[in-house]
């Protein structure tokens, strides 16, 4: 009988996941579609261009908008960044001619000057990932590795960018030139320490530790420069190592900094990062946490400076999350389901004080970070008000849909849009709506690490599979009473919970599985199901299951129950 009731609970509780499973169809195409209706017009309209323009139907080039230009670089910016989207929604064959595409059309010698951090996270990790994912996933039997080759070039030029006094990189380079002599030499905090995973894995691919080292360098560069309270400003010199702005936030001009010491530490190992992280979190959460708004504050007193927040700064729950302080991650993401449910939308900047959005500074570029800490707040709670919080999104970014994409909102006010849809829409946002809703995807059972781009990076390489570190788990627990010891020196194994979601609570703690799983078994990744064999093949699955109940489990009940009788008689 414990054998019958063992089975049953399997049943109903996978029953109940395929029920889900088909709940969530329409909404998992919905976000297939709005991906496909910006990729699609940007190969049709815009392609070899880095952007579309979604209302004019036009390429977009480098046209005077500041530091909005410097992320394009005539390097066909949203095709590159599409690679890894491709293969989540298991487009192979769209993928295959995007890689193709790549491969013909894109050089990277040429006379324009981009931003060295966001060529690094868009360019770069798109290359690097699609080449990880052709190798992991054995996608293209032609290719061979010229991704990879592309990768080094770029890689190439950017380095002239770290030869300065501090090691700190400019913030822009030439292609082609390296750095003009006329080149300010102030960045941000996040634009020099978010290069260590994208240099890290180049450097591990190609052998050469010269990618790593400068943007190790750099990273430590920055830590030195922290102050006496353990906080960063969002601007520093690179070639005095003063710095020039003293606010200390999560959101931008910081955020993706924070997100790399904890993610560096989970790809490489290493106690150096995971050090540096623990002491970061803790004075983050001591002095810029206000009542879970998070808002800027003078690095030396700790005084908040300003009280608003933006939109860059929710992808703070999401790092809470991967972090294992869950209830922060629930209590930040809140706040910024707020602003959603009041404008549809984040806003660049809200003045939580006064509880409006501050003029001029409040469109929403369509950004991914409050979908993405939605997204992994749903994998580790499995909460189904996150879907909800979803299909809110879905429905709220239908508002800005247009001919040939999804157009910016440039007042949140009065919602109306602009001429402007940014690759990291469809290597982001689209991407983390449809994993949402997509239970079974490979990356909701693999596992694999989101880089700030949201490029998708598997966790089997032989660094992992060698590595004489232990990746320690994350507790929170309520005897911890001192924000320092939030993170604890707990030396579980760590399971990436966005592979196969096996953590619990017990007393508040977070716990992941007592082994470290790097490999599981895989799916076809290149078959997409109609809805209809969507459905058929769950019915099928039920009825193979009751077909093995019904020849397995009932004549060894019934034989047992028979035998129970005979014995009772005899």
């Amino acid at each position: 009988m414990n054998v019958l009731l063992i089975f049953f609970v399997f049943l109903i509780v996978n029953g109940n996941s395929m029920i889900l499973s088909e709940e969530l169809y329409p909404f998992r195409e919905a976000a297939r579609e709005m991906f496909y209706h910006g990729f699609n017009n940007y190969i049709e309209n815009a392609f070899p261009a880095d952007e579309i323009k979604p209302i004019s139907c036009e390429g977009r080039y480098r046209e005077g908008r500041g530091t909005l230009d410097d992320a394009l670089g005539d390097f066909s910016l949203t095709l590159i960044d599409s690679l890894s989207s491709l293969v989540v929604f298991g487009d192979i064959r769209a993928f295959n001619e995007s890689v193709l595409l790549v491969i013909r059309n894109v050089r990277f010698d040429s006379n324009v000057t981009v931003s060295v951090f966001e060529t690094t996270i868009r360019v770069l990790g798109g290359l690097l990932s699609a080449h990880l994912l052709i190798k992991d996933l054995k996608l293209l039997n032609w290719y061979s590795s010229e991704l990879l080759d592309l990768a080094v070039d770029l890689g190439n030029r950017l380095l002239p960018a770290f030869k300065t006094k501090t090691g700190i990189p400019y913030s822009r380079v030439n292609l082609r030139y390296g750095v003009e002599k006329n080149e300010i030499s102030h960045t941000c905090t996040a634009c020099a320490g978010t290069l260590v995973l994208e240099f890290g894995l180049l450097s591990r691919l190609t052998g050469d530790h010269i990618y790593e080292r400068v943007a190790l360098k750099a990273l430590r560069a920055l830590w030195n420069r922290r102050s006496e309270l353990g906080l960063f400003g969002t601007i520093i010199d690179a070639q005095t190592g003063y710095w020039q702005e003293l606010d200390s936030r999560i959101g931008a001009g910081t955020d993706s900094f924070y997100e790399y010491l904890f993610k560096s530490y989970l790809y490489f190992g290493g106690k150096e990062h995971y050090d540096m992280f623990k002491e970061t979190y803790s004075q983050v959460l001591k002095y810029i946490n206000h009542d879970n708004w998070y808002l800027p504050v003078d690095m030396h007193s700790g005084n908040t400076k300003y009280t608003w927040t933006d939109s860059l700064s929710a992808f703070w729950p999401g790092l809470q999350v991967i972090v294992g302080d869950v209830d922060q991650a629930i209590q930040a993401h809140s706040k910024f389901l707020s602003l959603w449910n009041k404008y549809s939308a984040v806003p660049e900047r809200f003045d939580v004080i006064r509880g409006t959005s501050i003029q001029g500074i409040n469109n929403y570029p369509l950004r991914p970070e409050f979908v993405e800490s939605t997204y992994l707040l749903y994998r580790a709670t499995k909460d189904p008000q996150y879907l909800e919080v979803g299909k809110n999104i879905l429905k709220s970014l239908q508002h800005c849909r247009v001919k040939c994409g999804y157009a910016s909102v440039s007042n949140v006010e009065t919602f109306s849009l602009e001429d402007r849809m940014d690759s990291f829409f469809l290597s982001e946002t689209c991407k983390y709506l449809y994993l949402l809703f997509d239970l079974d995807n490979f990356v909701n059972k693999e596992n694999y690490l989101f880089t700030t781009e949201g490029h998708i990076l598997p966790i089997n390489l032989p660094w992992h599979k060698n590595s004489p570190d232990t990746i320690r788990d994350v507790c929170i627990n309520e005897r911890y009473m001192n924000t320092s010891d939030r993170i604890t020196n707990d030396l579980r194994n760590y399971h990436l919970f966005f592979g196969n979601s096996y953590m619990k609570y017990q007393e508040k703690c977070f716990l992941r599985m007592d082994n470290y799983r790097l490999l599981v078994p895989r799916q076809d990744k290149n078959v997409q199901l109609s809805k209809s064999t969507y459905i058929i093949n769950n019915i099928v699955t039920r009825t193979i299951t009751l077909t093995y109940f019904f020849v397995g489990f009932l004549p060894f009940i019934i034989i047992r129950c028979i035998t129970k009788i005979f014995l009772e008689e005899s």
